[in-house]
């Protein structure tokens, strides 16, 4: 089973995290701020799947030149600073988009956030792979 860092990172697989389509907002007070919340989480996925892309495309030239034997996990940490950096905002926003959610939904985003945690992971192990966290 292949680490969730050897994986390139697709944004579109978490999509589920910022549908909250069948919940209500118990608490008016976070709509503006889930909404703020959502976008930057939004941005972050990208940003992340960008510089992902990016830093695989640099590993893929060092390896193919002779530079590195590495796996990418160790490659990455050590050569692309950048990939450890916007993972840490990604990862950031995501716990602030759940911590505001929670409050804004109330229990019923828990427990939509856990079955869709849940599927998200059952089609990272068919696939192979550990899930990535974010």
């Amino acid at each position: 089973m292949l680490n969730a860092i050897d994986v390139p990172f697709d944004a579109s697989k978490y999509a589920f995290r910022t549908n909250f389509d069948g919940l209500t907002i118990t608490n008016n007070s976070f709509s503006d701020r889930l909404e703020n919340a959502k976008t930057k989480y939004q941005d972050a996925l990208k940003q992340f799947e960008s510089v992902d892309k990016d830093a695989r495309k640099e590993y893929k030239d060092s390896k193919d030149e002779g530079f590195t034997s590495d796996n990418f996990g160790t490659w990455v940490v050590q050569n692309y600073p950048q990939w450890s950096n916007e993972k840490s905002i990604l990862e950031a926003r995501g716990t602030e988009l759940t911590q505001i959610a929670m409050a804004a939904f109330g229990p019923a985003y828990q427990e939509k956030h856990r079955k869709d945690q849940s599927a998200f992971n059952n089609a990272a192990y068919q696939a192979g792979h550990h899930p990535e966290i974010v």
